[in-house]
């Protein structure tokens, strides 16, 4: 309960004002990724959520770097809502929770909608999601149009059919299957506002592509060797070094996430010396930063999140590998909690099935 008034109380405050209280806690909130998706699950089902709340949740979520399909049901299900900005936060979501085929038939529906805005959306989910079947319905809603004052909406929709057609014939030519695979690879590594669409794509088509993506990672991942594990301790007792270089080289490399953050706040709670407690507490408060400094680990991280949306044996397969590595590895943490986070999913399927 604690979590859900906090989550609501920052979109409250997000919502009358735009100062660097409310950035602290969303980026907190980002930070916090699955540790927090049970006060969004509360909130997505309450009947009592407004729709402020609906659509930031939804905006927030779209910044989250984790498996997000436990909320498509929650998206599909506020495509029919009375607000017209939940319709458009639900339709956009859909496309950056993971969505497939399978769940394209509502956006198609909402083809017809009323608001412009979310036609155009549904247009560009249909884009990342659809297949052969989107590209007919988006056939079928231009051969309705013909009035002129919808001229620029008519053109987006038949540049997301023919960009949907396109990639639809890519994807039957195994060397542009490829080149996809590379360049999705590539920009794994993206950082800010900016490159979090491009992460986003990244990861989708590389999730889509499940069976060809896993071997493909399979060669460019690798655990990190245990034999690392006195390195990473000794990186943490070098807090406390005689030596001011060799603190401030520690410093320096655990804030650029390569051991876990789980590691350090165990560490800060053991009651270290004064200069440790300090250096500690300095590091995770700005410890999300790490994505900035070590761009070949976020790329890795973005990896396992693939991975973790593909969730066939295969991939576990690999997660596991990943996880078996040096036990205060950052990387490994991930890798840990990808499975954790898959059992859980399947847990909860079960549970469902018997009710």
């Amino acid at each position: 309960m604690k979590d859900v008034q906090q989550v609501r109380e920052a979109y409250r405050i997000g919502i009358r004002f735009n100062d660097k209280k409310t950035i602290k806690r969303y980026r907190y909130l980002l930070h916090m990724g699955e540790k927090v998706f049970p006060a969004y699950e509360a909130i997505l089902s309450d009947p009592k959520a407004t729709p402020d709340e609906i659509g930031m949740l939804f905006l927030l979520l779209g910044y989250v770097e984790a498996d997000r399909r436990p909320f498509l049901k929650h998206a599909l299900a506020k495509l029919a809502d009375p607000d017209r900005a939940v319709r458009v936060n639900a339709v956009i979501s859909i496309k950056e929770f993971g969505g497939t085929a399978a769940e394209a038939s509502p956006v198609v529906a909402l083809l017809s909608d009323g608001s412009k805005h979310a036609v155009y959306q549904a247009a560009n989910t249909l884009v990342a999601i659809g297949g052969p079947n989107e590209v007919v319905a988006m056939d079928v809603w231009l051969r309705g149009i013909s009035h002129r004052d919808e001229a620029e909406l008519r053109q987006h929709v038949e540049k997301c059919r023919d960009e949907l057609k396109k990639r639809l014939d890519d994807a039957k030519d195994p060397k542009k299957r490829s080149q996809l695979r590379h360049r999705c690879w590539k920009h794994l590594t993206g950082t800010g506002e900016e490159a979090v669409f491009e992460v986003d794509r990244a990861v989708r088509e590389l999730s889509a592509c499940g069976a060809e993506t896993v071997p493909f990672l399979k060669d460019l991942l690798q655990p990190v060797p245990v034999d690392t594990q006195k390195h990473l301790d000794q990186l943490v007792a070098d807090l406390d070094s005689d030596s001011f270089e060799r603190r401030e080289t520690a410093s320096r490399e655990l804030s650029r996430g390569i051991v876990a953050e789980a590691v350090l706040e165990k560490a800060l709670a053991n009651r270290p010396s004064l200069e440790v407690r300090k250096r500690l507490k300095a590091i995770l408060k700005d410890f999300p930063k790490w994505r900035e400094k070590n761009p070949e680990l976020l790329r890795q991280v973005h990896a396992v999140w693939v991975l973790q949306q593909i969730g066939t044996p295969e991939a576990r397969a690999l997660l596991q590998k990943l996880a078996d590595g040096a036990p205060s590895a950052a990387l490994t943490q991930k890798a840990k909690d990808a499975l954790q986070s898959l059992d859980r999913i399947k847990s909860e399927e079960k549970r469902g099935e018997k009710k």
